[in-house]
């Protein structure tokens, strides 16, 4: 599970993310991640080696990344990776 500010929380590919909050977009809780790392997007898709569009489309919800790079995107911004569940960090 990823602990994500006060929220707990469970990255996943899907629509929505359930926290002890509601509900929130997946979009809106990597960007989330993203600057508490004090990242740019720049800086993310520079160290997953995508372009900085990619990251973009992720956090508004108009694309998903793949269970590969959703891995990645955890490592980089410093979340647990389940190994046990595909694309779950």
């Amino acid at each position: 599970m990823c602990a994500v500010s006060t929220h707990k929380t469970i990255l996943t590919n899907e629509k929505e993310t359930l926290t002890m909050a509601g509900k929130i977009s997946f979009g809106t809780h990597l960007r989330k991640a993203r600057k508490e790392q004090k990242l740019r997007v720049r800086d993310v898709a520079a160290q997953m080696d995508i372009s900085d569009s990619a990251i973009y489309c992720w956090e508004t919800d108009r694309k998903r990344p793949s269970d590969a790079n959703l891995t990645a995107l955890c490592k980089v911004l410093k979340l647990p990776v389940r190994g046990d569940v595909p694309g779950v960090c």
